[in-house]
């Protein structure tokens, strides 16, 4: 099955009848500051009319607070057009055995300030907590950690994807 990102794209494209192309800069295990150190250069020419920022579950596992989390999706947002929209995407939670769990919470409610006519939070955490009062952590993840599985990455898609209703 697609990650969480490709699953909304083809929803998209089945939504409107378009081909969309989505362009993936992000890479495994980094960081928001990292977004922001390394977004002209990734981006290049790109000028995208919506940019999903999806940081903050390795942000979280490293102990990043949410003024420097909020900083970083700060400048990424800078680096774009005058009218690009924004999907700010709070991450899933952690395994709560984890020792390097962080501060989800915090993290979201730092997105939640950016909220306005061209920006929109999904806060796929608060999701992931209200699924984990039902269901169990193994059950939604590939790692029993921090990686979410088919089901939650279904949920992820679908949560950003009711932005569109």
């Amino acid at each position: 099955m697609p990650p969480w990102f490709g699953l909304f794209t083809l929803a998209l494209e089945d939504k409107y009848g378009a081909k969309i192309e989505f362009v993936n800069l992000s890479e495994g295990g980094r960081c928001a500051v990292w977004g922001a150190d390394h977004i002209a250069a990734r981006q290049g020419a790109l000028e995208p009319d919506l940019m999903v920022i999806a940081f903050g579950m390795n942000d979280a596992t490293s102990g990043r607070n949410a003024d420097e989390f909020a900083g970083a999706v700060r400048r990424i947002m800078a680096c774009q057009k005058p009218g690009c929209e924004f999907i700010l995407v709070g991450s899933m939670v952690a395994n709560a055995e984890c020792p390097f769990r962080g501060d989800y919470r915090g993290l979201a409610r730092a997105l939640r300030e950016f909220a306005d006519t061209n920006t929109a939070v999904v806060d796929v955490g608060a999701l992931h907590e209200y699924l984990l009062t039902r269901k169990g952590y193994i059950d939604m993840t590939q790692n029993n950690v921090n990686h979410p599985n088919d089901f939650l990455a279904r949920c992820y898609a679908m949560s950003i994807l009711r932005l569109f209703e």
